[in-house]
């Protein structure tokens, strides 16, 4: 099998038409490996000098895989990080093993001369990667995985079970009822691409005055995360499988939320709602309206994807493991890896206290020490 270096925003785009081929004969075909995501994150964050795609050829010069990777300061990462919680290669379930294995041989290969670690981040264990490594008797090349990490889901049932029993909830009903005292609650779709561009400012908006009233700073506050947003949103291939739904209380947005139509699933990915509200849980109310929404389109898991926020365990029902691969181009960069990891297992506390020493941060090391090893900043419930 033969490979080729996609090094340049110009060859990405020429390939979109054979990337689209191998993205449909993928078996959990998700937005997240789509020649679009690709080439919006690429332009948006100006990534073109990072591009280390790898298009694989069989020995008939036929295209029968595409690894997705950037390559930046001796670092091999997915192009799609950190902004795809599912990360994989692209190529039909069949043609799979030999897909990794060539990629391995190709990491193999340049070491040491291309990259000195790769970190391949958010990986399904269901995934063609994941499976594909796991089965290799004798990989060309030493890669572990790592951070694994429970992606938690509602999987529901054609009767309605599960769904109206979520929709019984207490709490639900609680902030239900508050937000009904200030108006009738819909659902509000935003469909078209005018729409979605016009309440495109007002998610962003919401999702930065979220973050800001738990004390951290919205990933919107930058001006290439909100330009990848719109690329995304003025894809014509992405269009079907974008959900843009909002939570209106008479006829006031109050809530957003950005997902995506996966296999069989929607992917819940991005939520924001007015901060003022916070007590009457618009979040959670939007959440159980889109639930249903899915369920009425004839889907039945509703995914949370990574993260460990506390809200999704009041709801799931099931979950699935993800992991990192990494491996390193030197055995004592391993080693030292593998000391700092158990070292901030064994002993979180002193590990970010020297961590903050690293940086030359003596106050910071002081307060660390002090600190409880449960006080750690979470991303906000929706």
């Amino acid at each position: 099998m033969n490979v080729e270096l996609i090094r340049s925003l110009d060859a990405l785009q020429r390939e979109e038409i054979t990337w689209g081929k191998l993205w449909h004969a993928h078996p959990h075909p998700e937005i997240f490996q789509h020649h679009a995501w690709s080439v919006a994150i690429t332009e948006a964050y100006q990534w073109e000098h990072r591009l280390y795609i790898l298009l694989l050829r069989n020995t008939e010069g036929e295209p029968v895989g595409i690894c997705p990777w950037a390559l930046s300061n001796g670092r091999i990462t997915w192009l799609t990080s950190p902004r795809a919680d599912y990360n994989d290669v692209i190529c039909a379930a069949a043609d799979g093993p030999r897909v990794v294995e060539t990629c391995l041989r190709h990491l193999q290969e340049t070491l040491g001369r291309d990259w000195h670690e790769v970190l391949l981040e958010d990986v399904p264990d269901t995934s063609v990667w994941s499976t594909c490594i796991s089965n290799l008797k004798n990989p060309p090349l030493k890669i572990a995985p790592e951070n694994p990490e429970a992606c938690c889901s509602v999987q529901m049932d054609a009767s309605g079970t599960v769904l109206h029993g979520i929709m019984a909830k207490r709490g639900y009903k609680r902030n239900e009822r508050e937000l009904a005292k200030l108006g009738s609650i819909s659902l509000d779709e935003q469909i078209t691409l005018d729409q979605r561009l016009t309440t495109l400012p007002f998610f962003f908006d919401l999702h930065i005055a979220r973050w800001a009233a738990a004390g951290m700073s919205s990933m919107f506050s930058e001006e290439s995360a909100r330009e990848f947003y719109r690329l995304l949103m003025r894809d014509p291939e992405l269009a079907s499988l974008i959900d843009f739904t909002s939570l209106n209380v008479n006829g006031q947005h109050i809530a957003h939320h950005i997902g995506f139509w996966g296999a069989g699933r929607l992917l819940a990915y991005k939520w924001c709602f007015d901060p003022a509200l916070q007590k009457a849980g618009p979040g959670t109310v939007l959440m159980v309206h889109l639930m249903a929404h899915m369920v009425k389109r004839g889907f039945f898991e509703f995914d949370f994807m990574r993260g460990g926020e506390n809200y999704k365990a009041r709801f799931a029902n099931a979950s699935h493991l993800s992991h990192d691969w990494r491996a390193f181009a030197s055995p004592v960069r391993r080693q030292i890896h593998e000391a700092k990891a158990y070292l901030r297992q064994a002993h979180p506390v002193l590990a970010r206290s020297l961590g903050a020493l690293s940086r030359g941060d003596l106050r910071g090391a002081w307060e660390m020490m002090r600190t409880s090893p449960d006080q750690t900043l979470s991303k906000p419930d929706p």
